[in-house]
């Protein structure tokens, strides 16, 4: 049957600094530039906000967005709607979710 789950974390709440909203979707992936295009379909995001980039096959891939780019412009921050892309640390697929990363405190 298992405890309780106080008896494992100390306390009857979640012990988490940081929580992740969905932002987007990878449509597609620029390799030689290591340059993700992502429709942003949810929440919007801003330049140097820590994000999450998940799929199967990708796995879990943890970045810093830099230098956003709409139609060769570079911008600030995007909003729902847009399509926008960036450099990622690694390779990234088609329909690889987006979420940000915000502190829950």
């Amino acid at each position: 049957r298992g405890k309780a789950f106080t008896h494992w974390s100390g306390e009857a709440n979640s012990k988490a600094t940081q929580k992740r909203i969905y932002v987007g979707m990878v449509t597609h992936y620029y390799p030689k530039q290591s340059v993700a295009e992502i429709a942003i379909q949810a929440d919007d995001l801003v330049e140097g906000q820590e994000c999450l980039i998940t799929g199967t096959t990708t796995g879990v891939l943890r970045c810093k967005v830099e230098k956003m780019i709409i139609d060769e412009n570079i911008v600030p921050s995007v909003k729902q709607g847009d399509c926008v892309t960036f450099v990622v640390p690694g390779r990234v697929r088609a329909k690889d979710k987006l979420y940000k990363l915000v502190s829950t405190k």
